[in-house]
Formats: structure tokens, sequence, C-alpha cells
């Protein structure tokens, strides 16, 4: 069974420090993390994509029927732009999949399941490949 993630998990983009996710309890999930963002110093190039994406979800919260389904693929081009950043969580710089963001900063994200079985788990040692 692989461990759950840390608390507070470091958001990254390449080497920069982004934010983190303030994911209060330990996730039920070691495949998916669900928390909220706080953006730090290094965030201000990212911003616009992150912004962008919180709008959409906005605009999705308060759509009307007839609108909802076209406004939702807007988000989810939105949440695209912001995973296509290249984001990695934590100190082990596990990828990033699957992202969504909210209108109130909330992240949910998961974890590739190769990534999890190729690296073993959260909290282990990298597994070797030779014998």
């Amino acid at each position: 069974m692989f461990e759950a993630v840390d608390k507070d998990g470091l958001l990254l983009c390449g080497e920069t420090v982004i934010g983190r996710v303030l994911t209060g309890e330990s996730p039920k999930s070691a495949v998916n993390v669900s928390g909220r963002f706080i953006p730090t110093p290094g965030f201000e190039n990212y911003r616009p994509a992150f912004e962008s994406a919180v709008k959409a979800a906005c605009a999705v919260d308060v759509s009307s029927p007839s609108d909802y389904l076209q406004l939702w693929y807007e988000w989810q081009t939105a949440c695209k732009a912001v995973e296509d950043l290249g984001l990695s969580y934590g100190e082990r710089r596990v990828p990033i999949e699957a992202l969504g963001i909210d209108s109130e900063w909330t992240v949910e994200f998961s974890v590739p399941l190769w990534w999890l079985a190729t690296k073993g788990g959260w909290n282990e040692a990298p597994k070797s490949t030779s014998q």
C-alpha cells in the first residue's frame, strides 16, 4: 500500500516553487490530492493561467442550465492549460495529471499510477532498476 502525501506539499513548475497545497488531513487516497492552493513568491509568472481557470470555475458556478456545458468545457480547457505547465508536487516532484481548480482556489489532481508503481510510492526510496 502506498503511503499518503505530506499535509502541506509544494507545487512546483520546473525548479520554481509556485505554491503550497494545504490538504488538511492526510488524503484518503495515494492517487488523488485535493487541497487549498496558496501561492508563493514564485507564482507570478504562472498567475494568468491559474486565474483563467479560477475565472472559468466561477462562471460554471453561476451558470444557467443552458450555458453549463459550454462553460464547463471552457473550465476544462483552462485547467488543462495549467496542467500543461508541467507541474509537480512535493519533495519527490511527483508529476500531476487531471488537474482541476475551483472558484475558491482548491486544487485537485491525480498522481499517475505509472509513477507510483515505478517510484515505489510517496515515502519510499525510489526502486532500483538494476539487479
